[in-house]
């Protein structure tokens, strides 16, 4: 709750009376002929005992006023505090005309904004692949916010500023952009706010790098937030669009005509380690985000009809509904993927095509929903399972 002040007398501040630009809006509103005599300003002191401060007419612009080095050297306010100022005229007959009281705060305490979107949850920052918008709020408890800026560093090796349409800006000062209903929103006070300059905003972050944000409000006292602590007012996210990519090392290609051929008890076995075995590594090769899942999905084709494993057994399925997940191993840009499910082979010699994709850890700008999966076309293997032993004969002697 704010202390509300009804100025303080001249055992104070030797006099003074409080606010000169307040007088000038409130001078506008009287008309002096020349029979009246110049307007004072009041201070209203304890007990009821004021002091009146004559006021200079000025001619250039036709306005009363009252000033005094103690307002130019801040002497006179404290921050925080509620003023209240009264003008007042008296003409010759003794009559009082006395204007309407305005109050004004004195505000010197910064406000403070605060980023909302884009979020990552701490520890595990693994950055992002779309950043649609900004937004967040700001509070200048108990003043009111005028306006918010950000400003938006690409962290590349020449430093780059958002322009609004691009990273081009390579000054070392912020640029900031004023957030409004051009290129965004902003509420009537200034409370919450979003910036979004353009429909493919998130197409003007390169996927690889990290991203410096910055957020500041600033009051109606002109007052500028000049403090931007670390995840309040200041944020640094990784964004990454890329899905990693995937390699086989168990089952082999039969497209030598040699290779990827295998007995069933030999190709997708825990017990010997024969297990479905691949590699997955991120993109970018710097500033990943790391996998995090790995799948495969196994067929074969009988006729017209294909059939998926599902886990247990082959059978006709949805080919989405097929995918089954994999083990990962190992740490860093690249791991493991190994299958550890015995696979069971129908019977009858054919060929299985394995199919296999991965996604890494960046999800949507709030940190929920998938990362960047692999899409279609997925990488391939194609390989035989052969239980016939061949035909032989003797044609001599």
């Amino acid at each position: 709750m704010l202390n509300v002040k009804t100025a303080r007398l001249t055992a104070l501040y030797g006099g003074l009376i409080f606010v000169s630009t307040v007088a000038v809006l409130l001078a506008r509103q009287f008309s002096l002929g020349p029979e009246r005599p110049a307007p004072n300003f009041r201070t209203f002191g304890p007990a009821g005992a004021y002091t009146d401060l004559p006021a200079t007419f000025d001619s250039g612009d036709g306005l009363y006023k009252y000033t005094t080095s103690y307002f130019a050297n801040d002497a006179a306010w404290e921050r925080n505090y509620r003023y209240v100022v009264q003008f007042f005229s008296a003409d010759k007959a003794g009559n009082l005309g006395t204007a309407e009281e305005k109050d004004f705060y004195f505000d010197l305490s910064s406000p403070t904004a605060r980023i909302l979107l884009p979020y990552d949850t701490a520890p595990n920052r693994n950055g992002m692949r779309s950043v649609p918008s900004l937004s967040g709020t700001a509070t200048d408890a108990p003043h009111k916010n005028a306006s918010v800026q950000v400003a938006i560093r690409k962290q590349a090796e020449t430093p780059t500023w958002y322009t609004g349409a691009a990273f081009t800006d390579t000054n070392a000062p912020p640029n900031w952009l004023t957030v409004s209903g051009a290129n965004g929103f902003l509420s009537p006070d200034a409370t919450s706010w979003t910036y979004a300059p353009e429909a493919l905003f998130s197409d003007d972050f390169t996927s690889g790098y990290t991203y410096l944000l910055l957020v500041k409000a600033i009051d109606v006292a002109t007052n500028a937030q000049d403090n931007f602590q670390t995840d309040i007012s200041s944020f640094v996210f990784l964004v990454d669009k890329d899905p990693p990519s995937v390699a086989f090392i168990r089952p082999l290609d039969d497209s030598d005509g040699v290779s990827g051929r295998y007995k069933a008890a030999l190709i997708g076995k825990t017990a010997n380690s024969t297990q479905l075995r691949g590699t997955t590594t991120d993109v970018p090769a710097v500033n990943y985000s790391g996998v995090t899942d790995a799948q495969i999905r196994l067929s074969y084709l009988l006729g017209a009809v294909t059939y998926y494993w599902n886990g247990g057994s082959f059978v006709n399925i949805s080919s989405e509904t097929a995918w089954q997940p994999a083990s990962l191993s190992g740490t860093g840009l690249t791991k493991n993927w190994d299958y550890m499910v015995d696979v069971v082979w129908p019977a009858g010699d054919r060929e299985y095509i394995l199919e296999s994709k991965a996604m890494d850890d960046a999800r949507l700008y709030n940190d929920t929903g998938d990362g960047n999966w692999g899409q279609w076309p997925y990488p391939t293997r194609r390989f035989i399972v052969d239980d016939t032993p061949p035909d032989v004969g003797i044609s001599s002697p």
